[in-house]
């Protein structure tokens, strides 16, 4: 349209985003809507009409007629919410359907991101040149059926926090990288749990097999003790014989007359 504010617009779009799902937010200094759905699904804008303007025809395309731009995919956004770079086709839509130039109902295709914390491939067994009206069986992929779109790693050194688009993708960044300490961290544990009852294991063997080697050491002990007592004993006794034996011979003398 020919105004220069989009605020009531937008506000009146975003009291709908319960039943539409669909958000706004206003850019360049208030002069443009910047659309998004979270879940991904298509923005549909249909029947533009405008006050401003009139119906056209074939003869007359600009004059008093209202005009809106409506840009695919929105690249990037600078940290004053202004668009500095767009990536996909621009549609005008003008008020009335009259020309094949200026139609009045447009289609905005959702995107998907895939994010995880290691690298990936995904396929799709549609292709992405499949009829992509309503029931259609449209692939998320613009490429051919089955084959392989492969993940890019992005890396925390390599983020640009300088845009919206930059910061949205730090932000996925910073999260895939903490859940892969977080997954590092949990493996971790889990062998070191596992370190932990092993010790426990071990060092329940080693009060065993100690248990068992006293247990032994202490019977050969007793048995060797037994059996220098009863060497001594038998020493001994051969002794207190020995010592009779010659006392008997010392009294058998002391009978003869001297």
């Amino acid at each position: 349209g020919s105004t220069a504010d989009f605020t009531a617009l937008a506000s009146a779009i975003n009291n709908n985003v319960a039943t539409t799902g669909v958000a706004a937010t206003l850019t360049n200094n208030n002069s443009a809507i910047l659309l998004s759905n979270s879940d991904g699904a298509n923005i549909v804008i249909s029947n533009y009409t405008n006050s401003a303007g009139s119906l056209p025809n074939a003869g007359n395309i600009s004059g008093t007629d209202a005009s809106m731009q409506v840009i695919g995919v929105t690249n990037s956004i600078d940290s004053f919410g202004n668009v500095t770079a767009v990536n996909g086709n621009a549609t005008t839509l003008h008020y009335g359907d009259t020309l094949d130039s200026g139609a009045a109902s447009t289609t905005v295709g959702g995107q998907v991101t895939f994010s995880a914390n290691g690298g990936f491939n995904i396929a799709s067994s549609v292709s992405g040149t499949a009829s992509s009206m309503v029931g259609g069986t449209s692939s998320v992929f613009s490429g051919a059926a089955n084959s392989t779109n492969s993940s890019s790693l992005e890396t925390v050194n390599g983020l640009n926090i300088s845009t919206v688009s930059g910061a949205n993708t730090a932000i996925t960044v910073l999260d895939n990288a903490i859940n892969q300490i977080s997954t590092i961290r949990g493996q971790l544990g889990a062998v070191q749990n596992r370190f932990s009852s092993t010790v426990v294991s071990l060092s329940s063997a080693v009060q065993n097999l100690t248990s068992a080697k006293s247990t032994i050491t202490d019977a050969d002990y007793a048995a060797e003790t037994s059996n220098l007592t009863r060497s001594l004993v038998i020493q001994q006794a051969g002794i207190s014989i020995l010592a009779q034996a010659n006392l008997l011979s010392q009294q058998v003398l002391a009978l003869l007359p001297k």
